[in-house]
């Protein structure tokens, strides 16, 4: 399978996902969703790996990130002016994209050359993202400014859909490239661990015990981990099916692994701009005929 045809696989899962979410549906659309993310990642990574021009690809997804969060609020404003209150958007895929693939351009740049430019090292890049999101943390308390926009802005890590837990996922495939039984077992861990934590509910488990038990301020300071995680800090499945089955399904994700071990290495047919267009254009067709109806 090339990664034209586990893109076009990905788009079809997406957007029934997306139906599912703005116009209500049912949930079962929303696990079809879960399977996306994962296998458009992973035509990310071979698509990093095999661009002849790794950082032209980085400013691109720079630009479409800004692009769509820009898009996330001009729409709903937009339509205001004519009476239409449109749902709020949230989805960023190029912001979490972006991400993993310059963490892969620095692997790959210092692996290759390890004198070109000392400053291009994960060392800096952690150092960068802890410093812009302190800068975040700090201004969401004492402006009460929108951290998403800034965040997006700085390219800040703890600001993209699914946080670091989900960009992760794309430097277990890049880790395990080439390997697919490594890739396999790494995955199912993956995704056993972090349904682990969701589907029973541990950070909100966490904060609560410190919270009723200890104090209520460091309830509070002890939820700001998982919340840059990504990671729901307050309960809203009221049973272990409900969690599984209703509110916390992203575990769903382990069945993307089927598709990415079809991978044949092959790149396939072009359309390369197809998914740059279409992402935006349906989620936001998709908010404001749901927002109408």
């Amino acid at each position: 399978m090339t990664t034209f045809l586990l893109k076009i696989i990905a788009v079809v899962l997406m957007t029934v996902d997306h139906v599912g979410k703005f116009f209500g549906l049912p949930v079962f659309m929303r696990w079809l969703g879960r399977l996306a993310a994962p296998v458009f990642f992973f035509c990310a990574v071979e698509g990093a790996l095999h661009t002849s021009d790794r950082k032209k690809y980085i400013k691109r997804l720079y630009f479409m990130s800004l692009l769509m969060c820009g898009l996330n609020i001009l729409v709903p404003f937009a339509l205001e002016g004519y009476g239409v209150i449109v749902n709020d958007v949230e989805q960023n895929i190029f912001s979490s994209i972006l991400q993993g693939v310059i963490v892969i351009h620095i692997l790959e740049e210092t692996k290759n050359n390890p004198q070109k430019d000392k400053r291009l090292t994960i060392k800096n890049y952690c150092l960068y993202q802890l410093v812009v999101t302190a800068v975040l943390l700090i201004g969401e308390a004492v402006f009460d400014f929108d951290v998403t926009i800034i965040g997006t802005v700085l390219c800040a890590l703890v600001t993209t859909e699914g946080s670091i837990l989900l960009t992760g996922v794309m430097l277990l495939y890049y880790f395990c490239r080439g390997n697919k039984k490594k890739l396999a077992v790494s995955y199912t861990v993956y995704c056993i661990l972090f349904g682990a934590i969701t589907v029973l509910q541990i950070p909100q488990r966490a904060v609560s015990f410190v919270t009723y038990r200890i104090n209520e301020t460091l309830g509070e300071i002890v939820s700001i981990p998982f919340q840059l995680l990504g990671l729901e800090t307050v309960f809203r499945a009221p049973t272990l099916i409900d969690s599984i089955f209703k509110m916390n399904y992203q575990w769903m994700m382990i069945f993307a692994l089927p598709l990415v071990l079809l991978y044949n290495g092959k790149k396939g047919k072009g359309f390369k701009n197809f998914f740059y267009v279409y992402y935006p254009l349906h989620i936001h067709l998709l908010c404001i005929v749901s927002s109408i109806l």
